[in-house]
């Protein structure tokens, strides 16, 4: 009876560790993670818990301490790859075998400058206002001046991989270069109405206005359509770019914003780009699809419903948002 008791115990013990590992969750996208030398286990765990690598730094301790891992690991710089667990992120460090030497910076087409400083201080190197300042220190003559971010929409969108002691201007640098790279590759005709500055705030707006990569030259036709009329460009991007903020639906208080980014209160281009475009977008207001729309509006699936008129455009208004 005792030797079925202890049995019983065990098994019971044994499912609660189970339960406790496969409860943990797993990493919904790529992370890197310093292990600095010296680390105690217990701090490794507290910090993939703050990182949100790991839901429990007890149980990690607990697990590390009933599969003998907890003495000895590597430090070193890792990457853990999406739908890794707790158990998986355990070995690598146990077995120190994916030892990073270069850190990942991935930034999305339409990210703004703040956006990317925030991706540069996800890597550690630094925080992300020492980033903006060095942003707006950076001396370059060829940007434009009077905006908020003098290098906003030159800072290209890509997967890069940093150096563990890289500071800020090489990161602004490598990013201009990229610009430069792609912007250079563009075939762009010699009747192009657009200065380079023009350009790209136009392919900002464009990036950030496109939903999807199907409709992304119309909607930079719609936008050249209005400019060639001398019609306000009405993008809310361009107003969320000032409100910091990503709304679908602007209300009317914000359509009033006082800001010479207001492009419903401003006729022409705002002072500068509102996102950092990708090629798609550089390459759609070179090439825009021809049409008679002057209107567009986002349908909840995602699409965009074009029209020709104002009456058209707000029966697609009202029908999506209501009045």
């Amino acid at each position: 009876m005792k030797k079925l008791l202890i049995l019983i115990i065990l098994i019971i013990f044994i499912l609660s560790g189970v339960f406790l590992v496969s409860n943990q969750g797993q990493l919904e996208e790529e992370a890197s993670f310093e292990v600095v030398s010296g680390m105690s286990f217990k701090e490794i765990g507290s910090e993939l818990e703050e990182q949100g690598m790991i839901k429990s730094s007890l149980i990690w301790q607990l697990i590390g301490m009933a599969t003998g891992k907890s003495n000895n690991y590597y430090s070193g710089h890792y990457r853990f790859e999406p739908g890794q667990s707790m158990m998986s992120i355990l070995e690598d460090i146990y077995t120190g075998q994916i030892s990073l030497n270069y850190l990942p910076l991935t930034i999305p087409e339409g990210s703004t400058a703040e956006h990317i400083a925030e991706y540069v201080e996800d890597t550690g190197l630094m925080s992300k206002a020492e980033f903006l300042q060095a942003l707006q220190e950076y001396n370059d003559q060829d940007m434009a001046e009077g905006v908020e971010y003098k290098l906003e929409g030159y800072l290209f969108p890509e997967t890069y991989y940093l150096d563990f002691d890289m500071e800020a201007d090489a990161i602004i640098g490598m990013l201009l270069n990229q610009f430069d790279l792609i912007y250079n590759q563009l075939e762009i005709p010699s009747d192009f109405p657009y200065s380079q500055e023009e350009h790209v705030i136009l392919a900002s707006i464009v990036e950030k206005e496109s939903q999807l990569d199907h409709e992304i030259n119309l909607v930079a036709g719609v936008f050249l359509n209005r400019l060639n009329i001398d019609m306000a460009l009405q993008s809310c991007a361009t107003v969320n770019y000032v409100l910091k903020q990503d709304k679908l639906v602007l209300s009317l208080e914000d359509i009033a914003l006082d800001s010479p980014y207001n492009t419903y209160m401003h006729n022409g281009l705002p002072p500068g780009p509102v996102s950092n475009p990708g090629q798609a977008a550089l390459e759609a207001v070179i090439y825009p699809e021809q049409s008679d729309y002057f209107y567009f509006v986002a349908a909840p699936d995602g699409t965009h419903k074009f029209s020709e008129t104002y009456e058209e455009h707000e029966y697609w208004s009202n029908l999506f948002y209501g009045e």
